[in-house]
């Protein structure tokens, strides 16, 4: 599931925690700067854009957009989608990669058979900015339960966490992962090594593949 902006001064951010071309000051994509730009639904019909600040560029792009800023939107790209998933799955959000985690929370209903743990982790409990939000769908849907993880306090989220919170065998479930590379690379191998199927790991990788 993805979607795409595209500004007239040369921003494209896609659903899912793709890389994006973005510069301001740019004429033609042959100048675009690669940036971590990450879109997702907001109520109703609005696309919320969520940018981890990395640099100049990134620190005020808020200040760039402004109401009424002319964009086109295009899409959808990628295969990073719940659905393919059967009934138990895990989500595992490192920092911004949570975004796509949380439009998909919007599209569960209390009526879906879904059964979601969902692991957030961030450095401390001042950068988990999204943990209200994911809270707040938790108490919506009782099926989804949400772990914070603040990696300073708690370590690094591994598979031996993830397995000992799952009621079911973790060779059954289906686990979404997006965010920080080693992140994606120690859990999804961890995966691997105890049986679960490649086709039941899936993970944003910030990259067009």
């Amino acid at each position: 599931m993805g979607i795409g902006i595209l500004a007239f001064f040369g921003l494209v951010a896609i659903i899912g925690g793709w890389i994006a071309p973005y510069s301001p000051n740019a004429t033609d994509e042959k100048n675009w700067v690669q940036h971590v730009l990450v879109a997702g639904t907001g109520p109703g019909r609005q696309l919320r854009l969520s940018v981890r600040a990395r640099g100049r560029e990134t620190r005020t792009l808020s200040a760039e957009l402004t109401p009424g800023l002319p964009a086109t939107v295009s899409g959808p790209y990628g295969m990073f989608d719940f659905t393919l998933g059967g009934r138990v799955q895990v989500w595992i959000a490192g920092g911004i990669g949570v975004v796509p985690f949380l439009s998909w929370l919007q599209a569960l209903t209390s009526e879906d058979h879904h059964s979601v743990e969902l692991f957030y982790t961030v450095p401390t409990e001042a950068d988990a900015v999204y943990l209200p939000e994911l809270l707040a769908q938790s108490d919506r849907l009782p099926s989804v339960r949400v772990h914070p993880v603040f990696t300073r306090t708690h370590g690094h989220l591994t598979g031996a966490d993830v397995n000992a919170a799952l009621q079911a065998p973790i060779t059954d479930v289906h686990t979404f992962i997006c965010g920080p590379a080693p992140m994606v690379e120690d859990i999804s191998r961890y995966l691997r090594r105890h049986g679960v199927p490649r086709d039941y790991i899936h993970a944003e990788h910030f990259a067009f593949r």
